[in-house]
């Protein structure tokens, strides 16, 4: 009966939800073994545990088994009961213990009714076909479809084949006014590479995605075709058979690293990513669906508590830890080792080579900056984001901006690498270069992130494209009507290979599509495009100006250091703050709390990983939010920023710059700013240990 009760309860909803999602295998890597072992895991393991607790129980307690058993009944039923009443518009609490009545009125009729435990018996056998469901009729399956070897010897061309490199990268949420400055040129004073590549490429200025999702979009890159109307579709080789991949065959080597997709055909493009030990792609698929798992049971108002799982597509506990401290052999692999990694494997792969590698940058968590540096992040989603949507104030969504390009300058410096890279090896010359994105991302509050508005329009829309064709030493810009389904056939027609007549995009060596009108798809149930395609003119990307504009007015343009100068009271920024009026005041109340106050005391300017994300809270109630304050390292000010609300705390975070810290121990202290921009006044607070936190209404 405990298999039943289980099976229906937490095997059957992740099966019927992950079955349905297979990127989410694709990103842990998993094979069709991988699957098998995952399903005996979710819906055997489970049960037996709780059948040895019964057991052993019963063996020791005795009379105590009956009400273990009852009281387990309960807990399933209540499970079930949850994921019925998440989606209710009730306070969390009324709807979990609304959860627990329901559930103890099922174990009662359970230990009351023979026909109701007959019944529920009958389930066990519910707990063998759900696995065998999800392994073999769900979308999953396609897992193991891993698709033709590429045939023995290589079919002869039509025409020579051109001994070229081809490089095709594809980042993932770039939008492309993130590298603008006010007169929409590339801002070559923070993404130098860049500006460099703009001059010796072809830069499409008005490129666009074709899809707003990744499990679309990529595919729409590698096959030159929309997304599929009102179908879903899985983001491997079973749906997707025609693609660059095995339409270049064994004719060209190929170097093919993928993130969220699996197009390639395993045989063909074995790539030089990492190969995880099984032990580890499993239990990390395990660990994850426990997150998916909670959100399906949870409340509305609990779930901003759990892991973010709308942001990526592993690795759902993101702790504290630093990425710099990690084991890079465990499952959590940086971005930057598989990116040193790929490029490293160039050399082995002569001409005619495609170098193919998805890379998950910039995209969140925003945890770098432009030199590389890792700060830690309190949770993968930035404040003020929730559920996809800016919630917050603008200042929110000013920080989570300013960390965001941060990252895209990271973006710029391995651009750079990728260059040398080619250069030492002779390459460059001769290679062709395709720099893109997926989508993009939006900051417009309040508003979506991702999903595509008339407010956030362009945001996701418009991505960067560059092509630096081989030969080509002087770049030009583009504003023709293109859009990333040219990628393929320009890639096919550059290694001289025709282009299949199925194929919608066109060949931009030769001329960019002709008329005004762009289409691009929307994303909605289950993952599909959501079957319904958005035609637009060329003239909507006009709205691109006021963008970025915006941005800069938010966050300057031609220098990290105006990056920094954001907030009402930049003004204090560098200067000591013993001369600022009203420093001279003893520290007061409300008392301040730093976040990991320890690791301001042993900093080493050296190391890969920097405190610079000086995170912490008020002890103050909620209604005393916002306040704005100042952060002073060592003396000087070298951050200004605003509180928020995080649940019922007051919150506060400060982005420093890369020099602020010292060697060794360094002084923090926050002070609290009032009056106007023009005559600002401080405070200076008290800070508190965790062990010694007075309570809220202390600073009454």
């Amino acid at each position: 009966m405990l298999l039943g009760l289980w099976g229906v309860a937490v095997a059957q909803p992740l099966f019927d939800l992950l079955g349905r999602n297979t990127a989410f295998f694709v990103a842990h890597r998993a094979d069709f073994g991988d699957l098998v072992l995952f399903a005996l895991l979710v819906s055997a393991v489970g049960p037996a545990l709780l059948a040895l607790l019964v057991y052993f129980v019963r063996r020791i307690g005795g009379v105590l088994g009956s009400p273990l058993v009852v009281g387990l009944w309960a807990a399933l039923a209540a499970l079930l009961a949850a994921q019925r009443l998440h989606d209710l518009p009730l306070p969390g609490a009324v709807a979990a213990l609304l959860a627990v009545v329901i559930g103890g009125l099922g174990a009662l009729l359970l230990y009351g009714s023979a026909p109701a435990r007959r019944f529920a018996g009958w389930l066990g056998l519910a707990g063998f076909v759900f696995p065998l469901l999800f392994l073999f009729a769900s979308p999953a399956r396609k897992i193991g479809v891993v698709g033709p070897a590429g045939g023995g010897r290589p079919r002869p061309a039509a025409e020579p084949l051109r001994p070229i490199s081809a490089v095709l990268i594809v980042l993932d949420e770039l939008p492309l006014v993130s590298l603008m400055n006010e007169d929409e040129m590339i801002d070559a004073g923070r993404f130098p590479n860049f500006a460099a590549l703009a001059d010796t490429a072809t830069w499409y200025r008005n490129a666009t995605t074709v899809s707003q999702a990744t499990a679309y979009a990529v595919p729409a890159i590698l096959r030159g075709r929309y997304p599929p109307p009102r179908k879903v579709l899985q983001p491997v080789w079973a749906d997707y058979k025609k693609n660059l991949f095995t339409l270049l065959g064994r004719r060209v080597n190929l170097n093919v690293i993928e993130t969220l997709s699996r197009l390639c055909p395993q045989k063909l493009c074995s790539g030089r990513a990492r190969i995880l030990p099984r032990r580890t792609r499993v239990l990390g698929m395990a660990r994850d669906s426990a997150a998916v798992y909670l959100h399906l049971i949870a409340p509305r108002g609990w779930r901003e508590r759990l892991p973010v799982i709308g942001e990526s597509w592993r690795n759902f506990w993101h702790d504290d830890e630093p990425v710099a401290k990690r084991n890079h052999q465990g499952y959590d692999q940086d971005v930057a080792l598989a990116f040193d990694e790929f490029l490293e494997s160039i050399r082995a792969f002569p001409p005619p080579a495609l170098h193919y590698v998805h890379l998950m940058a910039p995209h969140l968590p925003w945890n770098r900056l432009p030199d590389g540096t890792v700060y830690r992040t309190r949770q993968r989603a930035p404040h003020g984001l929730v559920n996809q949507r800016w919630r917050g104030t603008q200042w929110e969504v000013t920080q989570a901006q300013q960390r965001h390009l941060l990252q895209v300058g990271w973006v710029d410096t391995l651009l750079g690498q990728l260059r040398q890279r080619l250069e030492s090896l002779g390459l460059w010359r001769d290679t062709l270069l395709v720099i893109t994105s997926d989508h993009g991302t939006a900051f417009a509050p309040p508003g979506l992130r991702r999903s595509l508005t008339a407010q956030n329009f362009v945001e996701i829309v418009n991505v960067p494209l560059f092509i630096k064709y081989p030969g080509q030493v002087r770049g030009e810009i583009d504003d023709s009507n293109v859009e990333t389904i040219d990628v393929l056939p320009t890639v096919l027609e550059a290694f001289g290979v025709s282009t299949p007549k199925s194929v919608r995009g066109v060949d931009l060596a030769k001329a960019a599509r002709r008329g005004t009108t762009k289409t691009v798809y929307h994303s909605g149930r289950h993952g599909s495009s959501a079957g319904w395609a958005e035609e637009y003119e060329t003239t909507r990307l006009r709205e691109r100006g006021s963008v970025v504009a915006r941005t800069a007015v938010r966050l300057g343009t031609g220098d990290w250091k105006s990056l920094f100068e954001i907030g009402r009271f930049r003004g204090l920024l560098g200067r000591p703050a013993s001369e600022l009026r009203g420093a001279e005041r003893p520290p007061a109340r409300p008392f301040v709390e730093l976040d990991r106050a320890d690791e301001y005391a042993t900093v080493d300017p050296s190391a890969t990983y920097q405190p610079v994300h000086l995170t912490g809270r008020l002890i103050v109630p909620p209604e005393e939010s916002p306040t704005s304050l100042a952060v002073a390292i060592n003396g000087v000010v070298r951050g200004v920023t605003e509180t928020f609300i995080d649940g019922e705390k007051v919150r506060f975070t400060s982005l420093l710059p890369r020099g602020a810290l010292t060697a060794g121990e360094n002084d923090i202290e926050v002070l609290r700013i009032t009056g106007s921009p023009g005559a600002p006044r401080v405070r200076r607070l008290r800070q508190c240990r965790p062990e010694h936190r007075p309570a809220a209404h202390d600073n009454a």
